[in-house]
Parts: structure tokens; C-alpha cells; sequence
């Protein structure tokens, strides 16, 4: 293994275990705070537990796309959905590129028609044709009346390729 390659799968390893750390933490805060009765219990819940998940969350958006991607892939699914809605809205799209085709569904399936709408914005012809076998054609077809004239053509003309 090179030494670039070990930096890398380190650094990989690393960031897991941040998240990791930051997620164990964050279910032993909620734990112990449910289980405890006091006055205004509710809110002083509600903002730890939200505390605990903008640490997450900046934790998260400090990453590179694809080291997202695999910590996703290496949570088990109740964890990838909470990881997952922490993710900023505008780097979704390119998640779901990154990540295995098996973990990907689960993250689709975790957000409504206007967040799948939204993390798709940006994402280029060839990119949407990437994931368009796992998007419903209502969304499908909205992203891609998003898209320039010459761009639709693009996409339809490469999907017909993929397809046949």
C-alpha cells in the first residue's frame, strides 16, 4: 500500500470514528435526558438533543463527498437516515452519486419528493442519468424541466443509449 493510499484509508478510518463518537454521543444524551422528569423537561430536551446534532452536523459538512459516502455506507440504517438528514441539502446530490448503488434507495426513501426535487438541482445530465433508475419518474421528469433545452436532449439521448 502506498503511503498516500494508508494516509487516506486513515484518515477514512478516522473520520468514522468521529462520527461514530459524535452519534454515541448523541444517544446517550437523548437517553439520559428522557429518563429524567423535570420541569420544563421538553425543552431543555429538545435543545441538547439539538446541540448535539449542530456538532454532528458540523462535523459532517467539514467532510469530502465521497468520505461521506462512506460513512454512510458503514452505519447501519437507522444511523445512515440520522446522518443522512444532517447532510447540507446542497451536497446531497452528490452523495448519492458516491454512494454503493445497495445503501443509496435507503437514502432516497428517506426524504420527501421536494428534498429529492432539491438535492438534484445541480447535478449535470450525465450525473441524473446516473441515478435516474432509482428515482420515481415524477421526480425524474421534474428535474429534468429544470434543465436547459440542449441539456434535456443530452440526458434523453443518453438514457435511450444506457437503455437499449
Amino acid at each position: 500500500m502506498t503511503e498516500l493510499a494508508k494516509l487516506s484509508s486513515e484518515r477514512l478510518q478516522d473520520n468514522l470514528m468521529d462520527v461514530t463518537k459524535l452519534l454515541d454521543k448523541h444517544k446517550l444524551v437523548a437517553t439520559m435526558m428522557h429518563s429524567q422528569k423535570e420541569p420544563r423537561h421538553e425543552l431543555v430536551e429538545a435543545l441538547v438533543l439539538r446541540q448535539q446534532l449542530a456538532e454532528l452536523r458540523t462535523r459532517l459538512n467539514k467532510l469530502h463527498i465521497a468520505d461521506i459516502a462512506y460513512i454512510l455506507e458503514a452505519m447501519p440504517h437507522e444511523d445512515r437516515i440520522l446522518i443522512w438528514q444532517q447532510i447540507q441539502p446542497f451536497n446531497r446530490g452528490d452523495v448519492l452519486l458516491e454512494i454503493s448503488d445497495s445503501a443509496r434507495p435507503s437514502l432516497i426513501a428517506a426524504m420527501n419528493e421536494e428534498q429529492l426535487k432539491d438535492a438534484l438541482k445541480g447535478l449535470a445530465p450525465d450525473d441524473l442519468n446516473l441515478l435516474a433508475g432509482d428515482l420515481s419518474p415524477d421526480v425524474l421528469d421534474h428535474v429534468r424541466a429544470g434543465l436547459t433545452r440542449e441539456d434535456r436532449k443530452w440526458m434523453d439521448t443518453t438514457l435511450r443509449y444506457e437503455q437499449g
